[in-house]
């Protein structure tokens, strides 16, 4: 007993006990630091004074219905802290059955999600001959969502099924009399060592990231927090694991995106500063164009420098628009009459060993396109089946 209340009062959730009725008999110390409330004002049905008014009719309508069935309960609902702010809890009650399957006891917990779902509960086995108590012991780990594991002399002596699963084992007894050493990825075993000593003087260790190993070797994610605790009397160390492989994934990806956004705003920048330049260039060629007899030879050549500066100014209206520092131009195109004339851009980009012939309907209609994107998907198409 001692141990057990030592346990639910160390463990993060709020959690409570209440005879089959739902007379609620016992808090562990955390609902009440939180709450800020006596155990005379909670005793029985008195925890309906922190619930929202308006939540708390469906509240009652779940947990008369868990009553009447002896099926558990599982929601999400608001609680007032002493602070006086309702925050969302997720709840989760479950029947402690007799033998004969009779539900003699409910067993709560509420797990405060509006930081992060965190449902951490420390588990102490009671005596291996009060049945009761087992029983009562490892439902309370089954409800815990993350992995919990004592080590004691450096084996694993407990663990719950959510440890198992994290490691890759059938089943907990797999996990049982192992190393705890061979879970941890020796990149990250100084770092275990030096918190292991720390909290062998009597400290709770912070969470902490680190690198854990599944049994076949793969890796994954974790964040581990531990603290010292009495195992059938000796020293050991309860530990609790995390999964957070999902999160770094997610925050991996989150770099990528940034790293993306960062080349798009640096090619939007050159692609602004580049039209500049086009612009002095085509200006520049048509003035020259204008200056000479149309018969010139230097007005042909001029005609194929405006050409390939208005298909580069395309392109790089393309560029502000994917950067945002632009927009897409829709117009009516031909693109019979198009093609041709980006035959230009490519050419210089293919071995001289590979014909590029157009084979092209002069009957086709118009498309609504953008200019610039209609030229990159020429070139990408083109650039493709010159590397085939």
């Amino acid at each position: 007993e001692a141990q057990f209340r030592t346990l639910a009062n160390a463990i993060p959730q709020l959690c409570w006990m209440a005879n089959a009725d739902g007379w609620i008999f016992w808090y562990n110390r955390r609902w009440y630091e939180y709450t800020g409330t006596s155990p005379d004002q909670m005793q029985g049905w008195g925890w309906r004074s922190v619930h929202d008014p308006q939540a708390l009719p469906q509240v009652m309508e779940r947990w008369q219905a868990s009553l009447g069935t002896g099926e558990p309960l599982d929601m999400v609902f608001p609680l007032r802290g002493a602070d006086g702010l309702f925050r969302p809890f997720l709840t989760r009650v479950v029947p402690v059955r007799d033998r004969g399957g009779k539900v003699t006891q409910w067993f709560g917990t509420n797990t405060d999600i509006s930081e992060e779902r965190r449902t951490e509960e420390a588990l102490r086995a009671n005596s291996e001959a009060l049945r009761e108590s087992e029983a009562r012991y490892r439902q309370l780990a089954d409800l815990a969502p993350e992995a919990l594991l004592v080590q004691q002399d450096g084996l694993i002596v407990y663990c719950n099924e959510v440890a198992a699963r994290l490691y890759g084992a059938d089943n907990r007894e797999k996990l049982l009399g192992t190393r705890m050493f061979d879970r941890v990825h020796p990149g990250d075993l100084p770092m275990v060592l030096e918190r292991i000593r720390a909290a062998e003087q009597g400290d709770r260790l912070p969470v902490r990231e680190a690198r854990h190993l599944r049994i076949g070797g793969s890796e994954v994610a974790v964040e581990t927090t531990a603290g010292p605790v009495k195992w059938h009397g000796r020293p050991a160390m309860l530990v609790f694991v995390r999964d957070i492989t999902d999160r770094k994934r997610a925050e991996a990806r989150l770099l990528d995106s940034q790293k993306l956004e960062s080349l798009g705003l640096l090619a939007g920048g050159v692609a602004h500063d580049f039209n500049n330049l086009l612009v002095g260039v085509i200006g520049n060629a048509s003035l020259a164009q204008g200056m000479l007899p149309a018969d010139h030879a230097v007005v042909k050549l001029l005609d194929g420098v405006l050409k390939s500066g208005e298909q580069a100014a395309h392109l790089t209206r393309q560029m502000l628009a994917y950067s945002g520092k632009g927009r897409f131009v829709v117009e009516p195109l031909d693109l019979s009459a198009l093609i041709p004339d980006m035959s230009g851009l490519v050419k210089p980009s293919i071995p001289k060993r590979i014909a590029l012939r157009f084979d092209l309907d002069p009957d086709l209609p118009p498309v609504e396109a953008d200019r610039g994107q209609v030229q990159q998907v020429f070139m990408n198409l083109t650039l493709n089946a010159s590397e085939a």
